[in-house]
């Protein structure tokens, strides 16, 4: 299949990055507290500073974010074991590096979690689920859209 327009790519990550926090990560991080490995529950509602939105919301947003970078890193349309091979990568270990360092010191939290092994097994898995299921979305998605194209159809 061909390649998409960079635009619409784009558009595809931004859906793709946030509906796998509510499809994907949520999930794993509300099963990974229910059985005592983390404090952290999915689909918190808690808000975050500075403008009070609810974390599962700013959590949509900023994963947004990353599926364009994971867009961008994928120059061709996702496909096969590799795509998501890379993504799950992408998630557990960028994602990870961000949220245990830059965010951690901005917002004057212990680094790694502060070493506690259940909350860096959970950021781990709840970041590589989100990569799996942006992955996933953005293969969907991409595939929809080209079937979908008026273009497709001459």
């Amino acid at each position: 299949m061909e390649e998409l327009n960079p635009s619409i790519r784009i558009i595809i990550a931004w859906f793709a990055g946030a509906l796998a926090i509510v499809v994907f990560r949520e999930p794993v991080l509300e099963f990974l507290h229910v059985v005592h490995l983390t404090v952290r529950t999915g689909y918190s509602t808690v808000p975050t500073a500075p403008m009070a939105v609810p974390q599962v919301a700013s959590d949509m947003f900023w994963a947004a974010v990353w599926a364009m970078g994971l867009a961008f890193l994928t120059v061709k349309r996702p496909t096969g074991a590799t795509m998501f091979r890379n993504s799950i990568i992408y998630g557990a270990v960028a994602l990870s590096i961000v949220q245990w360092v830059f965010i951690a010191m901005a917002k004057q939290l212990p680094l790694f979690d502060g070493g506690h092994p259940g909350e860096i097994i959970t950021t781990l898995l709840s970041n590589g689920a989100w990569g799996f299921g942006t992955a996933l979305f953005l293969l969907v998605f991409s595939f929809a859209t080209v079937k979908l194209s008026p273009l497709s159809l001459t």
